[in-house]
């Protein structure tokens, strides 16, 4: 599935970015991706990945995130099995998206996640 490309200040899917970077106290995410687990950012937890993950068991974020954070300059590809597999959504670079309307059936289900 391909995600619709938006300005950087909005998540895919229409949502506002800006409400998430207000809830990290206007600080510069540090480059990579991003995994929330929760819709509000600031609670449940996150974990900074960068490069190929053929599977997030390591990281503790299998089956989880319900908000990703692009903060690099290439699209990555989301998995919903390990090695790369099952459905896939292309993010593109400098873009978030939150887990929930059209891409709900993703929420608490990545496992997988690499550049594309």
């Amino acid at each position: 599935m391909k995600a619709q490309e938006v300005s950087s200040k909005n998540f895919v899917g229409g949502h506002d970015i800006s409400d998430a970077l207000a809830e990290l106290d206007g600080l510069k995410p540090a480059d990579g991706v991003h995994l929330y687990r929760d819709y509000e950012v600031t609670t449940g937890g996150s974990v900074l990945v960068s490069g190929s993950q053929p599977n997030l068991t390591s990281s503790g974020f299998n089956d989880t995130a319900s908000v990703v954070l692009n903060n690099t300059d290439q699209p990555y590809c989301l998995s919903v099995d390990a090695d790369f597999r099952g459905a896939t959504i292309d993010l593109p670079p400098r873009q978030s998206v939150k887990l929930d309307g059209h891409y709900a059936k993703f929420n608490d289900q990545l496992s997988s996640l690499k550049p594309c």
